[in-house]
């Protein structure tokens, strides 16, 4: 999932992207924060690198500004 809007503020919509894996759950869960000054930054500036590792390892992640 892309863009996944989450709260909406007086300024900026704060989004997210995930990955949900198929199947049965429970599943390991990573929580992926982009934390930066301007709210517009994008979320996966930084991150991306772990999204592959992350879902090959069967993780449910999810990526947040």
């Amino acid at each position: 999932f892309k863009d996944v809007a989450y709260k909406q503020l007086a300024h900026a919509t704060l989004t997210l992207d995930a990955h949900v894996r198929q199947g049965k759950g429970p599943f390991p869960t990573a929580t992926l924060v982009q934390a930066a000054a301007e709210l517009r930054a994008i979320k996966t500036a930084i991150i991306t690198y772990l999204f592959q590792p992350l879902t090959d390892a069967g993780f449910a992640w999810f990526s947040i500004n």
